[in-house]
């Protein structure tokens, strides 16, 4: 499978007929029913994101912004994309907003402080990346997060589908990821919303 993020997204932006199919969602109302997945998930966990920081990590356009702003906001916002005209048209869309171009991959400049958030979600960003850099990257999200990490990734793929070996492969760096950090709560939700071959997971500390 082609493992180049940056020319898999660039695809989408041309073939793409509105801002979700843009971003690689198969359909807007899919989008929009996998943010409110996300959204019951937290509330499910009592979490208040009204009182909390979130971090975006593969924000696209700035789309789950407008979705958080229309819940009632949430006490700080940073929105991170690889592609920097992804962060371009968020910031287009969403002035106000904090998004900054950065790979999911690459740590932190030390010079900027401690740039941990209350909510760390990756929702589509996790996507193509091979396992071992999932692995990894799950790690360093984990180390930025202060109180959930909120991550989705492909599951039970049928096998005549084009990702299905690399889907068992990440159902393998989740469950270990999961047994090496021993979080103090874990709520998972597999292939009964929007994506049928995604699995959600937050993670709380």
């Amino acid at each position: 499978m082609d493992y180049n993020i940056k020319r898999i997204y660039e695809q989408y932006q041309q073939t793409g007929h509105d801002s979700a199919t843009r971003q690689g969602w198969s359909s807007a109302a899919t989008q929009q029913a996998n943010f409110k997945a996300v959204l019951d998930a937290l509330q499910t966990l009592q979490l208040p994101l009204a009182g909390l920081s979130v971090h975006d990590v593969g924000c696209g356009f700035g789309d789950f912004y407008g979705v958080l702003q229309a819940a009632g906001g949430v006490q700080s916002y940073l929105g991170t994309d690889i592609d920097p005209h992804a962060i371009a048209a968020a910031l287009l869309q969403h002035p106000e907003g904090d998004f900054r171009t950065k790979d999911v991959r690459t740590p932190w400049p030390a010079d900027m402080g401690d740039m941990r958030r209350d909510v760390v979600l990756a929702m589509g960003a996790l996507a193509f990346y091979r396992p071992r850099v999932v692995e990894e990257t799950l790690h360093r999200l984990w180390a930025d997060t202060k109180v959930a990490l909120g991550f989705m990734a492909w599951w039970n793929l049928d096998k005549t589908y084009v990702y299905a070996e690399h889907a068992q492969a990440l159902q393998k760096v989740v469950r270990r990821f999961l047994r090496e950090v021993k979080p103090s709560q874990v709520f998972e939700r597999i292939g009964d919303f929007a994506e049928k071959t995604d699995a959600l997971f937050v993670v709380l500390k």
